[in-house]
């Protein structure tokens, strides 16, 4: 009974681990699709950041409805926002363009806009999780974020991809396991 007890509970630690694992490599494709979104956006905004004989203002109104009009993967969209918290460009939201969401949380408590802010003027940008309305699902779903800065125009620029089909799989993964168990 003992010796039951104890292949169990180690391939149950194994089946966790790998759970973990396999969860950590999900984010990090998430992680890099997400930065080269992002590239892109920025190599697309770059003549306009560095245009000479445009007006700042006029420059970033061209900048905005560029970037409004991506889209991909579905609910997939860029957003910008002044380092100040004020939203530019949140896709399809747009409710809150011209909103101050510095102080706006999500239903954990985190304060997403403030943590991408602190994130994008780290070299290299940073990533953030939180909760956050799935058009796709009419619901809130945990929602993964990268941000970096347009420091010329004092803007953060990043895109989000909603996780909640990471979970999907490691449950799926989970019950697969259990039942070789």
């Amino acid at each position: 009974c003992i010796v039951l007890f104890t292949v169990y509970r180690d391939v149950t630690k194994t089946t966790e681990e790998q759970i973990i694992q396999a969860r950590e490599k999900m984010l990090n494709g998430k992680k890099e699709e997400l930065k080269n979104n992002v590239d892109i956006a920025l190599t697309a905004m770059q003549p306009l950041v560095n245009h000479k004989e445009l007006t700042p203002e006029r420059a970033q109104m061209m900048a905005k409805a560029i970037l409004e009009s991506i889209r991909f993967a579905g609910d997939g969209y860029i957003f910008t926002y002044t380092f100040d918290g004020t939203a530019l460009t949140v896709g399809p939201n747009k409710a809150v363009v011209g909103k101050n969401l510095m102080e706006t949380k999500d239903a954990n408590g985190v304060y997403f806009v403030r943590d991408m802010l602190d994130k994008a003027k780290l070299d290299g940008g940073g990533y953030v999780e939180y909760i956050w309305l799935k058009p796709s699902a009419g619901k809130d779903m945990p929602k993964l974020s990268y941000a970096t800065e347009i420091k010329e125009w004092h803007w953060m620029i990043g895109t989000g991809v909603y996780i909640d089909d990471i979970d999907v799989a490691l449950e799926k993964l989970k019950e697969e396991s259990n039942a070789r168990i």
